[in-house]
């Protein structure tokens, strides 16, 4: 069965939505994680499109986004990379942060599961929390 406009709107509508809320989950896990006043990392907004960029001091760690149902992360030092989902997404970032800190000559606490990246899971759970 053929599609009207009007379903084909309403679908693309939807498909911007769920990046949006994609989006808003990963920047408030980052930006509400417990260690980030200890290791000063920032999560801002960057103007125009709905694009945000992970710091750590002045250093430009990566800037991320969700186009299309995915989420590019954009390393400072790096190409694209493209991730299915949240946790795998967030893993990434830990990873570039604690590569971010240990540059900078600052110790990583290993029990931090954000910058060590012991998993993604966690910062998923707090942003759910959060929402509720």
């Amino acid at each position: 069965m053929k599609r009207s406009f009007g379903d084909k709107v309403a679908a693309e509508l939807q498909a911007r939505a769920r990046d949006r809320d994609t989006f808003e989950l990963i920047f408030q896990a980052l930006d509400n994680y417990p260690s980030r006043a200890r290791d000063r990392h920032r999560v801002a907004r960057m103007p125009g499109r709905a694009t945000a960029r992970l710091t750590y001091r002045s250093i430009d760690v990566c800037a991320f986004y969700v186009r299309k149902g995915r989420i590019v992360v954009h390393p400072r030092s790096a190409d694209l990379e493209v991730f299915p989902d949240v946790d795998s997404a967030v893993d990434r970032m830990a990873v570039l942060l604690a590569h971010a800190i240990l540059d900078c000559g600052d110790d990583v606490d290993t029990d931090e599961p954000l910058a060590a990246a012991a998993g993604g899971s966690h910062v998923l759970k707090l942003a759910e929390g959060r929402r509720s």
